[in-house]
């Protein structure tokens, strides 16, 4: 806040805050998260038209899906600050980069588009590669509002396609990945009568 100070001591390598307490806890949770991996960056946004904390909502789902969080440093931390109504990003540049470029986008608009993040295992095909047709499909389709892509990513050790957007693109992929996995089902069964049939001539 306007009424906040903070001093820094070199010599015993501290930060000293005054403010009020919300303020002070969230100092305090930049600076661990800063010291906890030394290699990470950290940007402020001040947000004029939509709400800190629901902003916080949607960039959390959006990371968790669009960054591989089994990596440390793939892992973006974000902090609402409901005094000032802003947002603080920590994480790696590129993740960081990505993140503020949609939340300025929505912020400029005013709206932000509920979003909604879905599992969806899958039994006969391979989540590594259905996930290229998926990106395909949603990289060559065009949507008027941008901040209404969906986003896809998958998760090996259950084999399935983690899908996050609007209610009703989620919908369409949900179809869609259904199709895509009974499909070769289908073929494998074929397969299978065609063998046996060929066994009784």
């Amino acid at each position: 806040s306007s009424n906040g100070k903070l001093v820094t001591n070199r010599e015993s390598n501290t930060l000293v805050v005054t403010d009020f307490k919300d303020n002070v806890q969230t100092v305090k949770k930049v600076v661990a998260m800063m010291t906890y991996n030394g290699k990470k960056s950290s940007k402020v946004i001040e947000l004029k038209n939509i709400s800190a904390v629901e902003a916080k909502r949607s960039l959390d789902a959006i990371a968790k899906s669009k960054f591989d969080y089994k990596i440390e440093t793939e892992k973006v931390s974000v902090i609402a600050n409901k005094s000032d109504n802003s947002l603080i990003i920590i994480g790696k540049k590129q993740n960081i980069d990505y993140l503020l470029k949609y939340i300025k986008k929505v912020d400029n608009d005013g709206t932000l588009t509920k979003r909604i993040v879905e599992v969806i295992p899958l039994k006969n095909v391979e989540a590594k590669n259905v996930i290229k047709i998926i990106d395909s499909i949603i990289g060559k389709k065009k949507y008027l509002d941008p901040t209404a892509k969906p986003l896809a990513s998958v998760d090996m050790e259950s084999n399935a396609i983690v899908v996050m957007g609007p209610s009703d693109e989620i919908q369409y992929l949900r179809t869609l990945l259904f199709e895509l996995d009974k499909e070769k089902a289908q073929v494998y069964v074929q397969a299978r009568i065609i063998e046996v049939s060929d066994e009784r001539h």
